[in-house]
């Protein structure tokens, strides 16, 4: 039988039954419930097969003679810490009586059952079935684990990033704090300076706040009537400082009309300056960053 799909390999029962027709039986009986079921000629080819994925392995008591038990363990201790590959073997021989195995090398690495032949087809069919809704929970627990680590990758990528927009400004400010003169005063640049970048931490910490207000649902606009050229004007004057340095041309392109806008004035600006501070920071050295004003319509447009 093929199975092409990853999700259907990840949910078939992988099948050894070395005499006579069994596997081929129970490969009927199983499909005929809706389940996927896959047969091998031996448990070294099911143990190559666990890497492509797989929700039990059914298994009678015979498939683990000749010491095979050993490499089925082995498999089982590769597969990742969240796998747990549910076994079910039908104990007892149909040729010879013998007494029982345990089977304990691997029920210390995974849930096995045990199940006496004969068996009623019912009874195989439940076995299975169970047997892949625990496999289910388990790729369900491997899936939640994946984006729980995502969600930390992504938290560990946005403290790297706060703490280089945190640290530049804090440089700064030390930097200006220490140009003092022999009467411990500052000039009006350096106090300037102290000024824009201890402004532009609290946008930061603003920032942050509105973040966890956001992913609470408790962000509330408080709008007002504005005029958007006093609102880009001030973005403008906040990264000026930046655009300087990065040596980008930045210039603003006034309307020759009133353009009052009904906004929030807070979230007006911190729109307004992000998109300038994009714009700056991705400017090649040399490069110029125009910033216009229009009427469009009954809407105010800030063009960058």
């Amino acid at each position: 039988r093929v199975v092409s799909s990853t999700a259907a390999r990840s949910n078939r029962v992988l099948i050894v039954a070395p005499i006579g027709r069994d596997a081929e039986l129970m490969c009927t009986h199983l499909e005929s419930s809706g389940l996927v079921c896959e047969a091998f000629d031996s448990v070294d080819d099911v143990c190559a097969e666990l890497r492509e994925g797989a929700g039990a392995l059914l298994l009678t008591e015979e498939a683990l003679l000749h010491d095979v038990t050993p490499r089925l363990a082995e498999a089982l201790d590769c597969q990742p810490p969240w796998s747990d590959v549910p076994i079910i073997i039908l104990a007892g021989e149909p040729s010879f009586d013998r007494p029982g195995r345990t089977f304990g090398d691997l029920g210390r690495r995974t849930n096995v059952t045990l199940i006496d032949r004969p068996v009623r087809i019912k009874s195989l069919v439940s076995a299975a079935q169970s047997a892949l809704r625990a496999r289910e929970r388990q790729y369900q627990i491997r899936d939640l684990m994946e984006t729980l680590e995502d969600r930390v990758n992504e938290r560990d990528r946005f403290l790297a990033i706060l703490g280089h927009e945190l640290r530049n400004p804090l440089g700064a400010i030390l930097l200006a704090s220490q140009m003092k003169d022999d009467d411990g005063r500052l000039d009006g640049d350096h106090a300037e300076l102290i000024e824009r970048q201890s402004k532009h931490l609290t946008r930061i910490v603003n920032d942050l706040l509105d973040l966890s207000r956001l992913v609470s649902g408790k962000i509330v606009l408080k709008r007002q009537i504005v005029d958007l050229a006093d609102a880009v004007r001030q973005s403008v004057e906040t990264v000026r400082g930046a655009a300087a340095r990065q040596k980008v041309t930045l210039e603003v392109e006034p309307s020759t009309i009133p353009l009052p806008v009904d906004v929030d004035p807070v979230r007006a600006d911190q729109i307004i300056t992000n998109v300038l501070t994009n714009a700056v920071k991705y400017t090649p050295e040399g490069g110029h960053v125009v910033v216009t004003l229009e009427r469009d319509g009954d809407r105010a447009a800030v063009r960058v």
